[in-house]
C-alpha cells in the first residue's frame, strides 16, 4: 500500500465529481461515522466471513497512514 499514491487517486476522483474535501472535514466526517450505530453495522456486513476487526484500530489506522496526508486543517 502506498499511501501517497491513494492521497493522489482521492484528490484526482474529488476533483473530478466537483468536490473538495479539507483534513478537517474528512476528521469530522470519520468522527461522526464512528459514533453512527448504522454506519459501524454496515462495515462488518462487507468484510470477509470470520475477518476479526476493531473499528477504533482501523479509524486510527486510516487516520495516520491516510488522513493526515490530506491537504487542510488538522
Amino acid at each position: 500500500m502506498d499511501p501517497a499514491r491513494i492521497i493522489v487517486a482521492f484528490a484526482e476522483y474529488m476533483d473530478w465529481g466537483g468536490h473538495h474535501v479539507t483534513r478537517q472535514l474528512f476528521e469530522q466526517n470519520l468522527a461522526a461515522k464512528l459514533h453512527d450505530p448504522q454506519f459501524t453495522a454496515d462495515i462488518g456486513a462487507l468484510l470477509a466471513p470470520g475477518y476479526s476487526w476493531n473499528i477504533a484500530d482501523a479509524a486510527q489506522a486510516v487516520s495516520s497512514r491516510l488522513i493526515t496526508l490530506l491537504p487542510g486543517l488538522t
